[in-house]
């Protein structure tokens, strides 16, 4: 599956509404016109109306709704919580401004324990692998290592990804008691034995060679559930799945999107150094994720 896959199949269904909060500039209104010439969804944009009006119809935005509002993170989050919109996405703000207001809502928003970012590229061979978690969680422990799992779990299934492979990243494939990553991916992937876990198949620790080469897995004479065909990486810290994410993109030359995934809706945040290609993958990614394909 490509990205190219998930538009052709969001083409079919209805138009979610992406509640953007604060929209302004080229940025990102390059990445909107992006989506909506695909014929996949709607806007409510939030924020200075007057301005908003101004800026929609000089970049030619079609279909879209104005709030206006003083408070567009609080306004934005509180559409998407009303059903008023599908996703939530944000503009040019700061960061904080926007995490706070969909912080301050959480007990209303969050299915998981925690949010957690996942960061989706496709292959050379043309499949969609997830990263986790390189944007949100620093040093995760056991559990919150438990929760990013399942949030990945949870968007690739929405995907059509039925029963994704994940395998827990370390240096090596084997428990070592120095490195208490390789400990938390053993118990990872226990727990996903016992349910605790659920969706998927989890393996660990895996050392990235196995968890991406079916020859390497013959070489090593590995053999599990994942073999060299993993679906989602989860990366042992935030550190680990930025440079390894970032390199896929600048490195290898992968297309990439990205999401906050763990509330009741996708979340999206775009850097200003993002491609087109990869802003128009992120809002793909979280229309698919936030209705099912």
């Amino acid at each position: 599956m490509k990205f190219s896959d998930l538009i052709e199949k969001l083409k079919g269904g209805g138009k979610p509404i992406i509640a953007i909060v604060a929209p302004t500039g080229e940025n990102i209104y390059s990445a909107l016109l992006e989506v909506e010439k695909e014929g996949l969804c709607t806007f409510l944009l939030v924020g200075d109306g007057e301005k908003i009006s101004v800026e929609a119809k000089e970049y030619k935005l079609k279909e879209y709704a104005i709030l206006n509002s003083h408070l567009p993170a609080d306004d934005a989050v509180n559409a998407v919580l009303n059903k008023e919109a599908h996703v939530l996405m944000k503009g040019k703000l700061d960061t904080s401004v926007f995490m706070k207001a969909v912080l301050k809502r959480k007990d209303e928003l969050l299915t998981s324990s925690l949010l957690s970012h996942l960061q989706v590229v496709e292959t050379h061979e043309g499949k969609l692998m997830g990263i986790t978690d390189g944007g949100m969680n620093i040093a995760p422990d056991l559990l919150q290592k438990a929760a990013i799992t399942q949030n990945a779990i949870d968007v690739f299934r929405n995907l059509g990804i039925e029963k994704p492979k994940v395998a827990i990243l370390t240096a090596m494939e084997k428990v070592n008691p120095a490195i208490p990553a390789s400990i938390d991916a053993a118990l990872l992937s226990k727990m996903a034995d016992r349910g605790q876990i659920s969706g998927a198949v989890v393996d660990g620790p895996l050392a990235i060679d196995l968890a991406l080469s079916k020859r390497a897995c013959e070489i090593k004479g590995l053999k599990g559930p994942v073999q060299g065909d993993a679906d989602i990486l989860v990366v042992p810290d935030m550190n680990t799945g930025n440079i390894f994410g970032k390199s896929l993109i600048l490195c290898a030359g992968l297309e990439a999107g990205g999401l906050i995934a763990g509330a009741s809706f996708p979340i999206i945040m775009m850097s200003r150094a993002d491609e087109a290609r990869d802003k128009r993958n992120s809002i793909v990614l979280a229309l698919a994720a936030a209705g099912g394909i």
